[in-house]
């Protein structure tokens, strides 16, 4: 059986190849974007805007040793309307020989549409017709600053 351990929201990670530890920069709790409005006022106020921002999801993962286990993930961004998007649908697999393992999913760009709680979902499911079901919330604060 695997089990999720942590996850966390970061700008970048780096795993030293000598202790095989990883380091994380920049965790993200909170952004505060600035965006400068045009003062024509036949220029519409925005509707969406694509944040172009690198970053990761980190997760830590454990399982039984006796066999190699596989799991399906899938991550869902939840803007704080609750309008809902998948972001990542892979398998990861864990080798028998490994006792843990970290997965790193790199993404890019958050597209945003007003300040509030953004919240990542990471959801698994073991066995093909099971459900997914959540495992771990990371909620993003998002101020936006109008100028």
């Amino acid at each position: 059986m695997i089990k999720h351990i942590w996850s966390v929201l970061c700008r970048s990670s780096s795993v030293d190849l000598k202790t095989n530890n990883i380091s994380l920069f920049d965790v993200f709790e909170r952004l505060e974007v600035s965006l400068t409005i045009p003062k024509d006022k036949k220029v519409p106020k925005f509707k969406k805007i694509n944040l172009p921002v690198d970053y990761q999801i980190v997760s830590l993962w454990t399982h039984d040793q006796k066999k190699q286990n596989e799991i399906k993930i899938k991550i869902i961004f939840e803007n704080p309307s609750g309008v809902k998007t998948d972001l990542v649908n892979k398998e990861l697999i864990l080798p028998s020989d490994k006792k843990r393992m970290r997965d790193i999913i790199k993404i890019q760009g958050i597209v945003l549409e007003k300040s509030g709680t953004y919240t990542f979902r990471l959801q698994a499911k073991e066995k093909k017709d099971n459900e997914f079901q959540n495992i771990s919330e990371l909620p993003l604060e998002i101020i936006i600053n109008e100028n």
